[in-house]
């Protein structure tokens, strides 16, 4: 995950773009993607976001309500 995160903007929305539409991937709420969980419990989001529009690699606040 932290290899991704550093990835330069465009690189890694093409690497979520990939993630979401080649690896089997979760889909809920317009969300279509792969989850990590930190040790911290942070989820973060691999994916296509509906609510955002785009892909994204990012902290998703939305998925840790509930996997918390």
């Amino acid at each position: 995950m932290d290899r991704i995160r550093r990835l330069p903007n465009g690189v890694s929305s093409i690497v979520a773009k990939i993630i979401a539409e080649k690896f089997p991937a979760v889909t809920f709420a317009e969300h279509r993607g792969v989850l990590f969980v930190d040790g911290d419990g942070s989820t973060w989001f691999v994916g296509y976001c509906g609510l955002c529009g785009g892909y994204v690699v990012d902290r998703c606040p939305l998925f840790e309500t509930y996997y918390h």
